[in-house]
């Protein structure tokens, strides 16, 4: 086999493969006794057809079968010989065979280059960890409160800011109803920004059963361009309007309502933990990203642009997942796919080089390691550790779990190797630095 390399890019290779005429003319041969042994042929006993015979009938059927079989296989055998990892599937094209001449082909691969991992110990990092006080407890019991809300009807006034109301509405441009802009009975909160900019502003001073014809325009940046810069009607009645009441989150209400069988103080002594340890979380995570931004930093590699493509592919179908959990309608969600590039290729870049690092340190999972993170899941949903082993490995969730193993062992060595000073701050502190 001849195997040239071509370099299209820093990432991309370009292989021209040629396969000998001996190796095409054994497997063709090879496939000829086959098929000889399952043709029927008039005149001709079960697998004593001639192959000349065979020949003139299934010669491109069989050329087809011979080339598909060695052309990946030669392909594969290339990779070893030349020491290629690629990523992604290859483009194989160009596949030409003429008789007496061997097979030849090209195959286009991206490749991650090699890198080197420069040397990382001692750098400096700090976590900082928002500290817990009495005022986010209060908002956490805030939600709480908001859960348990009661709503009472009011009869005797017109809509004020924040009552949550009941209408049906229409969209008209031109008297002609707005494909998917209608519905019955829904549910709003004034001052919510739910609707169309200055729809809920008009409702203020409705009564109830009142129907009103408001006038907007649509905003000339709107993601639907069909109705950007429009003019549009919306008809709306008003069905039903509610006040919200809150109630006074004490120890009968956590008994009663909330059914747990703790004070309120003993309450707020869980919330200040779990919130301490949300906070303690959430600096690791941050911390655990600029590790991984300043290891790219100084480990700069090149990575293929069709990776780059996939993982924005991934991300934005992330999005219009959660927007769509949301309701809210893919048209409505402003998808640029260029705003997901940066943080792709970053996400990208990391996980080579974590992958580099766990190759280096020859990092893998153990034994004890892999069942206590299946004993975890299996305490997490209730289920026996076989029974979620044999699960897990019908599809990609037990590959997924070690590889996830992996990265938490492979973070927790990088982090051995570093400085990490440890400070509480306040949210403020936080906030400021975020704007």
């Amino acid at each position: 086999m001849k195997i040239d390399i071509e370099e299209i890019g820093p990432c991309t290779k370009l292989l021209k493969i040629e396969i000998p005429h001996e190796i095409y003319t054994r497997e063709e041969d090879k496939a000829y006794v086959e098929l000889g042994k399952k043709t029927k042929v008039p005149g001709f006993r079960q697998g004593k057809v001639p192959k000349e015979y065979l020949k003139k009938l299934h010669h491109n059927h069989i050329k087809n079968d011979v080339l598909n079989k060695v052309v990946p296989e030669y392909y594969y055998n290339a990779l070893v010989e030349k020491g290629l990892k690629p990523i992604g599937s290859p483009k194989l094209e160009n596949v030409k065979y003429e008789k007496d001449s061997p097979v030849t082909f090209t195959a286009t691969i991206d490749i991650i280059p090699p890198f080197e991992i420069n040397n990382y110990e001692g750098l400096e990092f700090t976590r900082k960890i928002v500290k817990t006080t009495d005022e986010d407890v209060e908002k956490e019991l805030n939600y709480y409160r908001e859960h348990f809300a009661t709503y009472e009807e009011i009869t005797d006034r017109a809509v004020e800011d924040s009552d949550f109301v009941i209408i049906d509405y229409e969209g008209f441009i031109n008297n002609k109803p707005l494909p998917g802009v209608a519905s019955n009975n829904f549910p709003l909160v004034i001052g919510s920004n739910s609707l169309i900019e200055g729809l809920e502003n008009k409702i203020i001073g409705m009564n109830k059963n009142e129907e009103k014809d408001i006038p907007l325009t649509y905003p000339s940046e709107y993601s639907n361009k069909e109705f950007a810069g429009k003019d549009v009607v919306f008809k709306v009645k008003l069905n039903e309007i509610k006040l919200k009441k809150l109630p006074e989150i004490n120890d009968q209400f956590i008994k009663n309502e909330m059914g747990q069988n703790k004070t309120l103080v003993e309450l707020k002594k869980e919330i200040h933990k779990n919130q301490e340890k949300r906070e303690k979380l959430i600096a690791e995570t941050k911390l655990h990203g600029e590790i991984i931004n300043k290891l790219i930093e100084i480990n700069p590699h090149e990575i293929p642009p069709s990776l780059i493509e996939s993982q924005i592919d991934f991300m934005v179908e992330d999005f219009k997942q959660k927007m769509r959990l949301r309701g809210i309608k893919e048209e409505h969600a402003k998808l640029d796919r260029e705003k997901f590039r940066k943080d792709s290729i970053q996400i990208i870049k990391g996980t080579f080089i974590q992958q580099k690092i766990a190759e280096i340190e020859k990092l893998e999972p153990n034994k004890t390691e892999i069942e206590e993170g299946l004993k975890q899941i299996a305490d997490e949903k209730k289920m026996a550790i076989e029974k979620l082993r044999i699960a897990m490995q019908k599809d990609e969730s037990y590959q997924n779990f070690l590889s996830d193993l992996q990265r938490k062992k492979t973070m927790d060595f990088i982090l051995s190797k570093l400085k990490i000073k440890e400070v509480f701050v306040n949210r403020n502190e936080i906030e400021n630095k975020t704007e």
